[in-house]
């Protein structure tokens, strides 16, 4: 039972009769042993029990809050204060961890509900009291609604000048930290996100029922994924946390909610939802559909599409869904901050969006009246203006490297080059314009070929040559020579 050299205390209650205490020790292995004996007169306290329904339960107006008070319970050590709208309930426990004292002070509820119902469970160690009778408080001037802001799952905190009470209003769920995780970006409110209440098991839920008055606001929810990919945590990655949320029943507004595919790991996100509440309570139901859902802090600020700023400048995640409708909010990524957002009264069309055809002006050519080249050609009509000199190929080889390609129709350079340039010219379709240098010429036309005008002349010099070495050898001088012999006399004698 506690192992060697370690005390083993028992104790039973026996009744004595006879005058004597008889204790009888029997061995089943070994021997019977005893250290010590008490024997204590009186009787064993009897087992503790739970309190019994708190008495004398009063509430009232005092200025700014609703104070309620109530008798002390025999065999209590706290007590809690709940509050409703309506003795059906549902009913929303103020403190979270009960309090030793008989009063309570009720701030909220002063603020927000014009009529408000309230009732004390008293609790021990055995467990807790049934509630007690009701007491009520109605103010006929209710103050203007003010911003209910909660750190979930962490206690007060004040960040950039904004209070944010301790976490309250909430039904089921556990608190959550990562103390790895100091610091949070996108935000400058960091210790607002680093703790969060999420639910006590994958697949499960919690809820929260903040008690405001009827009307519409908007309801801000501030996330950081404090564990998958985070410092010390899981495991990096898209769809490692999938949740929803509903607002006030009905259709489900968030749906499949992700973090980590949102911003990351340890980054602020908040989204924005317009909330129309009808029974005195803003009920906010998180569903998991993939381990479980989370959230660091909830805002409920009176009136639709607020321009009140986020505590910390996290940039807004999501657009106001419209309180007349039950959209899915637009997904991350679109406003870039809270300010200046506009409602969604339905959902979206998406509009394919017209690609207008840009109009294209024609190149134009302006070049000098020529005759050499090394012209320089300027091309105007684009961005910038091109200039491009005319090349002073001599051969076509020579010259198709260095052709001239104008972004412009041939039939615009039919009409600018050739006069511009007196040059011979050829123009083949699709191809770049060419322009053949001085002294060539084209021969056999557009499938011939371009020849300097010098080389030509001295191919036909040689030809003749060959010509003559040849007639030469077949006799054909000699015979020219005496043809013209015998017509020498006869031109003589013609004379007078």
């Amino acid at each position: 039972v506690a192992g060697p050299m370690t005390a083993y205390i028992t104790t039973n209650t026996v009744s004595v009769t006879d005058g004597n205490l008889d204790l009888d020790f029997t061995a089943s292995v070994d021997q019977p042993k005893v250290s010590a004996i008490e024997i204590l007169p009186g009787t064993v306290a009897p087992a503790p029990t739970a309190p019994a329904a708190p008495t004398g339960v009063t509430a009232a107006a005092a200025g700014t809050a609703n104070t309620v008070s109530w008798t002390a319970v025999s065999g209590a050590t706290g007590y809690f204060v709940e509050r409703a709208t309506a003795a059906a309930g549902p009913w929303t426990r103020l403190n979270t961890t009960a309090q030793t004292g008989t009063s309570f002070s009720d701030t909220a509820g002063a603020t927000f509900v014009p009529t408000a119902l309230y009732r004390v469970v008293a609790t021990n160690a055995a467990g807790s009291s049934a509630p007690s009778a009701t007491a009520t408080v109605t103010r006929t001037a209710t103050p203007a609604p003010q911003p209910v802001r909660i750190n979930t799952g962490g206690g007060a905190v004040t960040v950039g000048g904004v209070t944010f009470a301790a976490d309250t209003a909430f039904s089921g769920g556990k608190t959550f930290s990562n103390a790895s995780v100091t610091g949070i970006s996108r935000t400058t409110a960091d210790a607002l996100y680093v703790n969060e209440r999420s639910a006590t098991a994958n697949g499960g839920g919690f809820s929260y029922d903040i008690p405001v008055a009827n009307g519409t606001y908007t309801v801000r929810l501030h996330h950081a994924e404090i564990w998958f990919g985070a410092t010390s945590g899981g495991p990096a990655g898209n769809g490692n946390r999938v949740f929803s949320a509903n607002f006030e029943g009905g259709t489900t507004e968030v749906v499949n909610r992700d973090i980590f595919a949102s911003v990351g790991s340890m980054a602020a996100y908040v989204t924005a939802h317009n909330v129309t509440v009808t029974g005195g309570n803003l009920d906010i139901d998180f569903t998991a559909s993939v381990n479980q859902p989370s959230i660091a802090a909830i805002e409920v600020l009176p009136g639709a599409n607020t321009t009140t700023a986020i505590p910390g400048g996290a940039p807004l995640g999501a657009a106001v869904v419209a309180p007349a409708q039950n959209n899915t909010p637009v997904p991350p990524g679109a406003p870039a901050a809270i300010q200046g957002v506009t409602p969604q009264a339905a959902k979206p069309t998406v509009t394919t969006p017209t690609v207008a055809t840009p109009r294209v002006t024609v190149p134009t050519v302006t070049v000098p009246r020529v005759t050499m080249p090394g012209t320089l050609l300027t091309v105007t009509g684009q961005q910038p203006p091109t200039t491009i000199a005319v090349p002073e190929a001599r051969t076509p080889e020579a010259l198709a490297p260095e052709a001239v390609q104008l972004n412009a129709p041939v039939s615009v350079l039919d009409s600018l080059l050739p006069q511009a340039m007196a040059l011979p010219r050829d123009v083949v379709a699709g191809q770049p314009d060419v322009v053949a240098a001085p002294r060539e010429i084209r021969l056999f036309g557009k499938e011939g070929f371009a020849m300097r005008s010098d080389t030509l002349a001295g191919l036909l010099l040689l030809g003749l040559m060959l010509g003559l070495l040849a007639a030469r050898r077949l006799g054909l001088f000699r015979w020219v020579a005496s043809v013209g012999a015998r017509l020498a006399p006869r031109e003589a004698e013609s004379r007078p």
